[in-house]
């Protein structure tokens, strides 16, 4: 009996298998660059004025940072890990809450998360003692008053004693404040004066007050 002869193995395949799989691998790498590229594409598109990359700058973007939460329900709306009422540019549109009408991007500033409103020149005041009484490195309060001026207030809040200014029916006494609204005067200030104190004879139920001392 013979032997049965085992047929070989053409040498061709093993070549005709290694060029399989390098030609499987090269289609590979060509179909992956593609999305390689847009992922670099849309990274690319990722900016500081359109955080979730999808081509709508953050303040016109109804979600800004792209987590499917619309920005009047998103506690972090720029998604910065700064919660809304700690973070200064809530949308991060580059303009800060206080002067930016739409400060969520909500489209809707009357609803905005910090809605604003332009404050009218003279708005904003303020209480100042050392204006008021004056220093001793600045008796005259001038300089007191130029500074308080350079912030940007317009208005001085101050006490008025009435029983102070009227210490007898019908006889008035404004001496206390009239070195103080002079100076006020001269720098462009204005007073609000808050009346406390009314004299006996102009209450029938007179308070009793801690009341500034004439110098």
């Amino acid at each position: 009996m013979r032997p049965l002869r085992q047929r070989s193995v053409p040498r061709a395949i093993p070549a005709i298998v290694l060029a399989a799989c390098l030609l499987v691998a090269l289609l590979g790498a060509l179909a992956g660059a593609p999305a390689a590229d847009a992922r670099k594409a849309a990274k690319a598109r990722v900016s500081r004025f359109d955080v979730d990359g999808d081509g709508i700058r953050n303040g016109r973007d109804r979600d800004v940072d792209g987590d499917r939460k619309r920005n009047v329900v998103d506690p972090d709306v720029d998604g910065d890990g700064r919660p809304n009422d700690y973070d200064h540019d809530i949308d991060a549109d580059g303009v800060q809450n206080a002067f930016d009408a739409d400060s969520d991007a909500s489209g809707d500033p009357l609803r905005a998360s910090a809605a604003t409103a332009q404050a009218p020149p003279g708005f904003v005041g303020l209480v100042s003692d050392d204006a008021f009484w004056g220093t001793d490195a600045d008796p005259s309060r001038g300089r007191t008053m130029a500074a308080i001026a350079g912030t940007g207030a317009r208005v001085l809040r101050q006490s008025f004693y009435w029983s102070l200014l009227e210490p007898q029916p019908g006889r008035y006494d404004f001496s206390l404040y009239d070195g103080y609204m002079a100076a006020a005067a001269s720098a462009n200030l204005s007073v609000l004066p808050i009346l406390y104190d009314p004299p006996a004879f102009r209450s029938s139920r007179p308070a009793t007050l801690t009341r500034p001392r004439k110098s």
